[in-house]
């Protein structure tokens, strides 16, 4: 019997990347969690765009958020993220 491989993680680094580009060395737990609420509101955000990749990148004071779709937007779409949105005090 075989043994069985996880798609993403044996494509990472060489047909993809991950899918959240950052390092943190104390609070791993805190921007880990951050990182599902994002995607979580992008997807809640952009429910009809059809999402098929999240990618997100942290450097210390700015966060990218890179959206892949399948449908064809001609323009760059603002969303705005407030402090409570990642905090959970909505």
């Amino acid at each position: 019997m075989g043994q069985k491989t996880n798609p993403v993680g044996f494509r990472v680094g060489v047909i993809r990347g991950w899918d959240s580009n950052w390092y943190e060395n104390k609070s791993y737990a805190l921007k880990l969690k951050e990182d599902e609420k994002l995607r979580d509101y992008v997807r809640n955000r952009l429910k009809k765009a059809g999402i098929s990749r999240i990618v997100i990148d942290r450097t210390s004071k700015n966060i990218i958020i890179t959206v892949n779709t399948s449908a064809k937007l001609q323009k760059i779409l603002p969303i705005s993220f407030q402090e409570e949105c990642l905090s959970g005090e909505q």
